[in-house]
């Protein structure tokens, strides 16, 4: 029987780990895209209904409130 063991518990060597907190992953991008957010507090949406922003548009939800 093949396990699925290394797709689940990737070996350590192969996660990238952010230099300021603990946060681990697999992928390059999200490395990038968490230093971003959490540390760097970078936002490149901003609602027009309020004075909210998000880093990723689809953080974005639609709302009922009317414009002021």
């Amino acid at each position: 029987m093949i396990s699925n063991n290394s797709q689940t518990h990737p070996d350590e060597s192969q996660l990238k780990m952010c230099h300021l907190c603990t946060f681990k992953t697999l992928k390059d991008k999200a490395l990038f895209y968490h230093i971003e957010v959490k540390h760097e507090k970078k936002t490149r949406f901003n609602c027009d209904r309020c004075d909210r922003q998000f880093y990723f548009e689809h953080q974005m939800k639609p709302t009922n409130t009317p414009l002021l």
